[in-house]
Formats: C-alpha cells, structure tokens, sequence
C-alpha cells in the first residue's frame, strides 16, 4: 500500500511539475506578428469611431452626384447598404460588390465585425449578435448625421432605412439587427449563412480563459497559420477554387498587422452567447438568401431549412459558386442584389 502511494505521489508531483513548465514555457516563445498596425496598410476611406467602449473599422463609399441629383424619387430609404463580412474576414470582402452599388445611387458602408480586420480585439466585450447589432444601429445613426450635415438638402439625403447584407458569420449579425430595429430595416441579405439561434461556449468557454492556453494558441496561429501559404490554402477552400495572390493579401493584411487577432477570436469564441430568442416571421418577406451551390463550408442545406422555416424567405442558388460568391461570382451576385433591391 505505502508503495502505491509513494507512486501515486510522484505521478502527482510530475504532473504539477509538467503544469507548471507548460503554463510558464508559452511566455519565451515570440509572436511573430507586428505591435501595433501600420497606418499605411489602411485604405484611403478607412475610419475609425469608438462606440460603447468598442473600436470600430468602417469605410463609407457614397453614390455617384448625377445619380442623386437626377433621382425622380422624394424618398431616400433605399440609399442606404451595410455589409458584414464573415468569420475570417474584414471590409476587402466586398470589393467587388461596392461600385455596383454606388453607380445605383446608394451609400454603402462596410465594418469590419468586432475580433477581425482593424476593429476591436478586446477579451472584455460581448461578441453576441444582439451586441454587434446594437453597435452597426448606432454607428449607422452616426453616419446617417454626418451625411446629414454634409448633403445641401438634408431631405433628399436622409436615410431612414437600410438593406443589411450579411455573409456566413455576418448573416446572423444582419438577422439580429434586422429584429431589433425592423422599422429601420429594408431588404435583408444573408450570403452564405443564417442565423442558427442561441450560441453558448459552455465547457469550452472556461478552457479558453485560461491565459497559458490562450498564449500557446497565439504562438502556434502567429508563427504557423498566419502566412499567406496558409491563407491561400484557406481561401481555396471558400472560394472553392484558386485564389488570386492580391485576395490572399486582402484576406491576410490585419491578421499580420495586429497582434491581439488571435485573443480576439478565442475571446469571440468564449462571449459569443445570445440570449435573445429571436422569431423573423414579421421579416420573412424581407430576406434573401444568397448561396453558392458547392459551398463546402456552410451547405446550402442550411439554407433551405431556413426557407422551410420561412417560406416567405427567398433562396437564390449561384450556379458553381463556394461559401464566397460575392467574390468568385461577382456579376451574377451583383445582378442578384440589383433584382432584390
């Protein structure tokens, strides 16, 4: 018995030991990835704002003058369009859908979701949808003053409503907005993906808190996955073909640029729970769905349970699209949004 328990003992003391070493060890190995993002990598419209106690990344691209000085209509409330990226992603995504827009006459503004591209990374703030919803409305209600002041006729400028595009992780940010302020809301857009209802880290949520852990999951993501080899594998998989070396870049950029990306996902993973229980019966009417045929990372599947939820909801299918057809399909994508709103 003494001998089980002499052996016992120095199982445990080993493994307190090997604790020990693995949660101090992490803190030697470097990040490779830069301090502090510089300013040069930034787009020419980009800017910043602060809304409650969160750093958001957003570009604005306005319509075309002869398009608003020639428009017959009184009522601007459809000039407005919010686009939300999805997991992964930031504002490039939707490089190839903004001059189709403009040219339309509409305002268009992209931001980039709170733990990607240049917007917030912080361990402190809630990433549910109903969160993220409450700072697109108020950072939209900024916007629409600005463009406010800056038009000579404040009527004809002011937006009361906006189109909400949404793809994959953004979809569901899109349907949250859409529920918590219908009456702001006009035609909404979900790409590749749908709201899938209450989210809970559980278990996996205290794991993550865990600060050795997060910090050898930075040095494994900084000097393994972060690199452009990586991310053309990754895009290759959405776009389900070949990727372009300037959409790697695109897609790359911030998470070479700010140090805290990889804390801000795990933080996204830890904080994602939504309370909310959420119905879009009253929306229905308003949603489409976008989705690529061979989209290997969100089946089209989940789409249609959604319209069979919502047989109002419209489901488009891109012939020989992936998970990312307002890229790789861009012009039967943008036809789509031109039928739609």
């Amino acid at each position: 018995m003494q001998i089980l328990l002499k052996a016992l003992s120095k199982i445990f003391y080993f493994l307190i030991f090997t604790f020990i070493i693995l949660s101090i060890l992490p803190y030697f190995f470097p990040l490779n990835v830069k301090d502090k993002i510089d300013n040069r990598v930034l787009y020419k419209n980009s800017e910043f704002t602060n809304i409650d106690h969160v750093n958001l990344h957003y570009r604005i691209f306005s319509p075309e003058l002869k398009k608003l000085t020639t428009e017959k209509t009184d009522s601007t409330e459809k000039r407005g369009v919010l686009m939300l990226h999805g997991f992964a992603g930031n504002t490039y995504c939707w490089q190839k859908n903004v001059d189709s827009l403009t040219k339309r006459g509409f305002f268009v503004v992209l931001v980039d979701m709170p733990a990607f591209g240049f917007s917030d990374k912080s361990t402190k703030i809630s990433y549910s949808n109903s969160f993220k919803a409450t700072l697109f409305w108020k950072l939209l209600k900024n916007i629409g003053k600005n463009i406010e002041e800056k038009a000579k006729n404040s009527d004809k400028f002011h937006i009361k409503k906006w189109h909400l595009v949404g793809h994959s992780m953004g979809a569901g940010t899109a349907l949250a907005m859409a529920h918590q302020n219908p009456e702001n809301t006009d035609k909404i857009v979900l790409v590749g993906g749908a709201y899938s209802g209450k989210m809970q880290s559980g278990f996996l949520g205290y794991v993550l808190a865990y600060p050795p852990l997060v910090r050898w999951i930075e040095v494994y993501a900084t000097n393994y996955l972060y690199s452009p080899a990586y991310f053309e594998k990754l895009l290759g998989s959405a776009y389900s073909q070949k990727p372009i070396g300037k959409d790697v870049q695109g897609y790359y950029l911030p998470f070479e640029q700010d140090k805290n990306i990889t804390r801000g996902i795990l933080a996204m993973a830890r904080n994602n729970g939504d309370n909310v229980k959420m119905d879009f019966t009253h929306l229905q009417g308003k949603i489409t769905l976008i989705w690529g045929e061979n989209d290997k990372w969100v089946p089209k599947a989940v789409g249609e349970r959604f319209v069979k939820k919502y047989p109002k909801a419209t489901l488009k299918i891109i012939q020989g699209g992936g998970h990312c057809t307002m890229e790789t399909h861009h012009k039967e994508f943008n036809i789509l949004l031109k039928e739609i709103f």
